[in-house]
């Protein structure tokens, strides 16, 4: 019987809020972030360790900081509302539904 329900796209399984499936989407969006600033600290401290006498690692910090700024306000702030729109149109959410299938193939 369950089977049917999952033929008509009515699955009663794992239905969630809206407020679940945005909250599921800033951690994943958060998640993302802290682990390119672990792994960017990490590259910078390696590099400041082969060569303590160069400037340029601080530098790149300042750059990386002007660059994430500007891509956080211009792209990624699109996004994130697009995504949210995206998230309160939806009828009957289900737990998956917190990004787009394409998302998760990437």
């Amino acid at each position: 019987m369950m089977f049917f329900y999952f033929l008509r796209n009515q699955s009663p399984l794992l239905p969630v809020s809206h407020r679940t499936l945005t909250i599921l989407a800033a951690m994943v969006w958060y998640a993302g972030g802290i682990v390119l600033l672990i792994k960017g600290v990490s590259l910078l401290l390696e590099a400041e360790a082969l060569q303590p006498d160069q400037h340029w690692p601080r530098t790149a910090v300042m750059a990386a900081l002007l660059v994430g700024g500007i891509k956080a306000i211009f792209l990624f702030s699109g996004t994130c509302r697009k995504n949210l729109a995206r998230i309160a149109a939806l009828k009957r959410p289900k737990i998956w539904q917190f990004f787009r299938p394409v998302f998760f193939c990437f």
